[in-house]
């Protein structure tokens, strides 16, 4: 593996600070509803909506990936020579059989999302 570049694991500090505050965001969003709520449909909609927020900023995104934030300031690397997926498949490779490990965990979250958007309440 290559020597740690610790401009890049800043950087994704930064991105994965800014996911749990705007998690926390959506907590304190949800508890005020839930508040306010004078019914049952109120307060599940609001922990509905909470699990929605949860889930669209969890940290899957390239700028809270020390690998594509190393990619991206090195001229000439691309993810064809990206490390994570040389040992875990591109994470954006072609077609719908793509089988990634990042692939597997983002298709899991959506079929999540929707799943909750579409029966939780």
């Amino acid at each position: 593996m290559k020597k740690l570049v610790k401009s890049a694991v800043d950087e994704v500090r930064v991105c994965l600070q800014n996911c749990g505050e705007s998690i926390a965001d959506a907590f304190e969003n949800a508890d005020s509803k839930m508040v306010r709520a004078r019914t049952v449909n109120g307060v599940m909609e609001a922990k509905r909506q909470l699990l929605i927020d949860i889930l669209e900023n969890v940290p899957l995104q390239s700028d809270a990936c020390y690998f594509c934030v190393v990619k991206d300031s090195i001229v000439g690397e691309h993810c064809g020579t990206c490390y994570y997926g040389k040992k875990h498949g591109i994470c954006y490779g072609s077609g719908d059989d793509n089988q990634s490990t990042f692939a597997k965990i983002d298709n899991a979250l959506e079929d999540l999302m929707s799943l909750i958007n579409g029966t939780y309440w």
